[in-house]
């Protein structure tokens, strides 16, 4: 029995890059979410991690989620994202 079914959905996960975001990244992708990540800066660093987190997604079950540079307190920017997305 599946607990929660989020096939056909994609979730934003902000704050991936740290340890709690990452595991909702991941369990997010296992329940079939289509799963994006945002990071706070263009570092080279957090990029990388960035990656790591949406190949976990993509072996944990997760589809062609994506990495955006994200500053949340700009409304209009997460708007942008969003709709990317």
């Amino acid at each position: 029995m599946t607990l929660f079914d989020l096939t056909g959905r994609h979730a934003l996960v902000t704050g991936a890059t740290g340890a709690l975001g990452r595991a909702l990244a991941v369990a997010l992708a296992e329940a079939g979410a289509t799963v994006s990540v945002t990071t706070v800066s263009t570092d080279r660093a957090e990029e990388v991690e960035s990656n790591s987190i949406l190949n976990e997604c993509w072996a944990a079950g997760g589809k062609n989620g994506q990495q955006k540079t994200l500053d949340l307190t700009d409304p209009a920017a997460v708007e942008a994202a969003v709709a990317a997305l």
